[in-house]
């Protein structure tokens, strides 16, 4: 089905691009523009958010099944409801991130977003050495942690892509790649580590929302430098 929807697309329907310039699908051409975005440090800093954050978020996707109803032993029901609320909470961070962002523009929503990993992060690590068998002690912060995402993850990609409207594929080509690459190499560890405690996915979740949180604060007079 698909081939023949591509043969019908390359027969019938007209290129609407009256300005190609073939030489820019060139490997050096796509490279250079790769050279070009990455020499710019506010675009690394945001992708490093994102990533950070996406990695966090997949660490959770990868190891919560086994946590949930391996360590707390939640049945299919009530671990798909605790997933579910978790996920009810990113959207929430979305659209909190898309309120506050039209009224404080980027930095300060990214902002609010890794203060929301840091704490749910650090939270549920604490929850989970103070209070093991307790579900909330995790649930409640990894909600938090979720909003943070949320908030992070398409503004961090809005401002990586904005000083490049002219290399808009390569920007967010490479940032796709980055994020990635963060969410497999922190899968891989969790699940790795994963078992009879909840820890190895605490842990991810603080490191990833501490490191935002840090990189975050240590790059404030770069970011302001490159909007001049």
């Amino acid at each position: 089905g698909s081939i023949v929807l591509a043969l019908i697309a390359w027969l019938r329907v007209p290129e609407t691009n009256q300005y190609r310039n073939r030489d820019h699908l060139s490997l050096a051409a796509i490279f250079e523009s790769y050279k070009i975005v990455l020499r710019n440090k506010a675009y690394r800093t945001y992708a490093a958010l994102l990533s950070l954050s996406y990695a966090g978020l997949f660490a959770f996707i990868s190891a919560s099944s086994f946590v949930f109803q391996g360590v707390y032993g939640l049945d299919e029901i009530m671990f798909g409801i605790t997933f579910g609320i978790c996920s009810v909470s990113f959207v929430a961070g979305t659209m909190i991130g898309t309120r506050t962002v039209t009224r404080h523009g980027f930095d300060h929503t990214i902002g609010a977003g890794v203060t929301c990993l840091a704490i749910g992060g650090v939270g549920q690590w604490i929850g989970a050495l103070i209070w093991p068998q307790a579900l909330l002690a995790i649930v409640l912060p990894e909600m938090i942690f979720f909003i943070g995402i949320g908030m992070v993850l398409p503004q961090a990609m809005a401002a990586a892509m904005t000083p490049f409207p002219e290399r808009a594929g390569a920007a967010s080509s490479l940032v796709g790649f980055m994020q990635m690459v963060f969410a497999s190499i922190a899968g891989a560890i969790v699940g790795l580590f994963v078992g009879g405690s909840a820890l190895p996915l605490v842990t991810a979740s603080a490191l990833s929302g501490v490191l935002a949180f840090g990189l975050f604060m240590m790059t404030r007079n770069l970011r302001a430098a490159q909007k001049h």
